[in-house]
């Protein structure tokens, strides 16, 4: 018969085989994402200059903070003891450095940025195991929020939720009895044209709106049904605060100036 202590190791081998090993030091965690922090530092200067630089990114220099704060305070559910090495963490690793290699390849910067997650959660993978993986899962997934959208995102989108805004925006007014048409993305309102440009559509409105919705939901310890519900509401949040930002733009123009509804508009 085998002692306890066998039997124990031979079940903790036959789990972990060679996909994990023996426990790492505390400190080996924090130090592979400072280094790997160092590898990124010119993503992470040029994510700084995209938020500092348009006004619909700026919510990226929150999404770290609160990134950071979302795994403070699921501290007191941090698998303690359980961090071993599993090299399946290797599989977000090497995909994230294709990522960055097929971004210098055909020039597509964006995906450094998007990048940055999937390395995150690898190495946290790799060094903590898959119990502290999925701890930091929820924290690692936000992070997503702070890289911009692809071009190609809103290229495709941009028409359609341009029209959507024009058509909002001027069905919203004809209930005011304003005297609003719409022809495709321009809203006619008695003298004023209101040209509802791709700045216009809203679509980047959506990346702020569901990173407060996913950091609320996060923040609450929603399950999952809440949690899906809070991410199809916000959306529809974007689509409304955008057409309601259009109806008034256009009473600006209608019964004050011009430049109040530029001012309205581009800057408040």
């Amino acid at each position: 018969m085998k002692s306890r202590n066998q039997t124990a190791q031979g079940g903790q081998t036959a789990q972990g085989g060679l996909i994990t090993g023996p426990s790492p030091p505390r400190w080996v965690i924090p130090l592979a994402v400072v280094i790997g922090l160092l590898a990124y530092l010119s993503t992470l200067v040029a994510g700084v200059q995209i938020w500092a630089g348009s006004p619909d990114e700026q919510h990226g220099f929150l999404v770290i903070p609160i990134a950071v704060a979302l795994l403070y305070l699921r501290r007191d559910e941090f698998p303690h003891g359980e961090s071993r090495i599993d090299l399946r963490g290797l599989a977000l690793i090497a995909l994230a450095a294709g990522m960055r290699i097929y971004g210098d390849q055909y020039i597509r910067p964006w995906m450094h940025m998007w990048s940055l997650p999937l390395w995150i959660g690898g190495t946290v993978w790799l060094f903590g195991g898959w119990k502290v993986f999925r701890w930091a899962a929820p924290a690692i997934v936000f992070l997503v929020f702070m890289a911009p959208l692809p071009g190609q995102v809103q290229n495709a989108a941009g028409f359609p939720l341009q029209r959507v805004a024009a058509t909002g925006g001027g069905g919203l007014l004809q209930l005011l009895g304003q005297p609003a048409f719409v022809s495709g993305t321009t809203i006619l309102l008695g003298e004023n044209v209101l040209d509802v440009e791709r700045a216009c559509s809203g679509l980047r409105m959506f990346q702020g709106m569901l990173a407060v919705a996913v950091g609320w939901s996060l923040f609450c310890r929603y399950r999952w049904p809440r949690f899906l519900l809070m991410f199809a509401i916000a959306p529809m949040i974007a689509i409304f605060v955008n057409v309601l930002r259009i109806a008034v733009t256009g009473l600006l123009f209608q019964y004050v100036s011009g430049d109040a509804g530029r001012a309205f508009s581009h800057d408040w």
